[in-house]
Formats: C-alpha cells, sequence, structure tokens
C-alpha cells in the first residue's frame, strides 16, 4: 500500500487564507472559490434522498432547513415552484453524478444536480439562501454538503458540524496584526479524526485490470497519532477473499490519501461490489461506502 498526502481543499483554503478578509466578497474571490469547491466535486457523486427532477428548485437554509419564506408549488411558472413535469433524473436512493456550485446574486449560492459526471443542462437546482451576503468562508464542500444534506448525501462529505468548525478555525488562525505569528489552534478543538472520503479508481473496471481503494482522510491529532485503516470489499453481502484488510499507520496531524490496488481476475463475476472503508484514531472512527462496476473483459 502506498501512501501521498493530498488535501482536497487545499487550492480553497490557501485562496481563504492569502485573501484579505475584506475582500472575500469580492465576486471574483467568491467565483474564484465555488470553482475550487466545483474542482472538488469533479469526481464526488451523491445519494438522492428525494427525486432529482428536471427543472426542479428547492429553497433551503445553510444549515439544511427547508426555507421559511419561499413556497413549494407545484405546477410550471408558479412563483418559487418545484417543477414536477420533466421526469425523474435521480430516484431515491439513486446515484448521480454531477454537483455544480456558483454565487447568484448577493445572498444565494445555486447548486445544480444533474445524473451524469459533468451535466451541466436542465438541472435539478437547489437554492441555498442566506439572510446576508454570500462569503468565501460559505464555500467549502462540508457547508455544501450541510445545506443540501435533506435532498442528497454527498459521498465523502456527510454534514459534520466539527469538519465546518475546522474550516472555521483555520480561517479565524489568519494573521495578526504587527506581523506577529498566526494564532496556533487548539489541539483540544480538533477532533482525533476530522474527516473521511472512500472512493474506487476507476468506478468501471474491467476484469483483469486494477482498481485502487481509496481513503482520504484528515487527522486532527497531535504528531504519532495510529491510524487503523480497514478495508472490505464485498458483492451481494459476502466478503471477498483476503477481506477485511488491516493496516496501522502512524499519523501526524494533516490529510492523506491511502490506496489499496486490487487486481481483478479475469474470473471475477462482473457486476456491482461494494468498497466499505474505515479509519479509527484515537478511538474516534469513520465509515464510507461507495459502489463500483465490474464488467466482463
Amino acid at each position: 500500500m502506498t501512501t501521498t498526502r493530498a488535501f482536497l481543499g487545499t487550492s480553497l483554503l490557501f485562496a481563504l487564507m492569502t485573501a484579505p478578509l475584506a475582500a472575500q466578497s469580492d465576486p471574483q474571490a467568491l467565483k474564484a472559490a465555488a470553482e475550487a469547491v466545483n474542482r472538488v466535486f469533479e469526481k464526488t457523486s451523491y445519494v438522492a434522498k428525494i427525486p432529482i427532477i428536471r427543472y426542479g428548485h428547492h429553497y433551503v437554509t445553510p444549515n439544511g432547513d427547508p426555507h421559511p419564506r419561499k413556497a413549494k408549488k407545484q405546477g410550471r411558472g408558479a412563483e418559487n415552484a418545484i417543477q414536477f413535469d420533466s421526469g425523474v433524473k435521480v430516484p431515491p436512493g439513486g446515484v448521480g453524478y454531477s454537483i455544480f456550485v456558483a454565487v447568484k446574486g448577493k445572498d444565494e449560492v445555486l447548486v445544480g444536480l444533474n445524473d451524469k459526471a459533468g451535466a451541466r443542462l436542465n438541472p435539478d437546482s437547489v437554492h441555498i439562501l442566506y439572510d446576508r451576503p454570500v462569503t468565501v468562508e460559505d464555500l467549502t464542500p462540508e457547508k455544501i454538503a450541510l445545506a443540501l444534506q435533506g435532498i442528497v448525501e454527498i459521498r465523502g462529505y456527510g454534514p459534520a458540524a466539527q469538519v465546518a468548525a475546522a474550516f472555521d478555525q483555520v480561517l479565524a488562525a489568519g494573521e495578526v496584526a504587527g506581523g506577529a505569528a498566526p494564532v496556533a489552534p487548539t489541539t483540544a478543538a480538533a477532533p482525533p479524526l476530522v474527516s473521511l472520503r472512500a472512493r474506487v479508481e476507476p468506478e468501471r473496471a474491467r476484469a483483469g485490470d486494477e482498481v485502487a481503494l481509496v481513503l482520504e482522510y484528515e487527522v486532527g491529532a497531535a504528531e504519532g497519532a495510529l491510524a487503523v485503516e480497514t478495508r472490505k470489499l464485498s458483492r451481494d453481502g459476502s466478503l471477498m477473499p483476503t477481506y477485511p484488510v488491516r493496516e496501522e499507520i502512524s499519523r501526524g496531524a494533516g490529510a492523506f490519501v491511502s490506496k489499496y490496488r486490487q487486481p481483478l481476475p479475469r474470473s471475477v463475476v462482473p457486476g456491482d461490489y461494494l468498497f466499505q472503508g474505515e479509519v479509527c484514531v484515537g478511538g474516534d472512527c469513520i465509515s464510507r461506502s461507495v459502489t463500483f462496476e465490474v464488467v466482463a473483459p
């Protein structure tokens, strides 16, 4: 198994840390932050909790509640409508492969949901409405996932308040006036394990090829923490031979990408397989799962 350091939100956090606070609501800064989130979501799928439809519209608050001042009326052309007349793209429990974020006006973030990767036309639109101007700090994958929690679950980005708090803590550190050193985040404020995302590369593979079972996670603990990575691979509820795979690795605070390469025999049965990944640090455990497809050679 090989490990490499990576952090999906690095470019976004760099933009936040280097931009003056007074400029964070500048349209260009907001656009750049939204594009950074979109780069994170390029290879991220979601599971629908309600029907995802063509031209649908949903109005929510940043914490994921339905917006209290936006009526939901059925019918094409109705004010603040959720339009049900164009067919379901992703049914409840189904998986969609396109999430696109953009800032609309001063107090709204628009999220387009589609069924196929890279799709932009005729999305189901989620309007995240703020009672104030949108800032760059609002544009993180975790905060978008939190706002969408009643509509979809974005894989690997569950709406954990501690993750959003970790982003806020980094932002609050900043630079101290007069050139003093940045205020170091307190160890107690960061949980041992901040976040986890599981994915498979590629998501569709041929028998005889190889897939990588990937765990991406962020450790908030001090140097020398023991991370326990566990991987399970199954089909129709039955574990594959040699699984589960368990490994203990010494980790410091930071973000990591850990890959386990699994060859696929040419005799493997085509179909959908389930990869379940778990990481534990200091007694704090997070589990994630994702499906991938194996086709005939």
